[in-house]
């Protein structure tokens, strides 16, 4: 796969245009170049986000184990885990 400015040297090393094209290799050159900046812009958002989603994860997971735990007493000890 090809990333980032390497995107915009293969494209112009493969797609050779005669010069009255110049203008549409100019609007894939600026295509290109805006790619890169949304894929620049995304890998910023989720480098921000992944430290959230760790943390609810981690805390369903938590809770998850205390419903486990809770809920355990009374199924494994019958009508005698269960005050009154």
């Amino acid at each position: 796969m090809v990333a980032g400015s390497d995107l915009e040297r293969w494209w112009l090393r493969n797609n050779k245009r005669s010069s009255n094209m110049s203008d549409e290799t100019d609007s894939k050159t600026a295509l290109l170049r805006r790619i890169e900046g949304k894929r620049g812009e995304i890998a910023a958002f989720l480098a921000q986000a992944q430290p959230r989603n760790k943390r609810l994860v981690n805390s369903a997971i938590f809770g998850s184990a205390i419903g486990v735990a809770l809920t355990a007493g009374p199924a494994l000890g019958g009508k005698a885990a269960l005050p009154g």
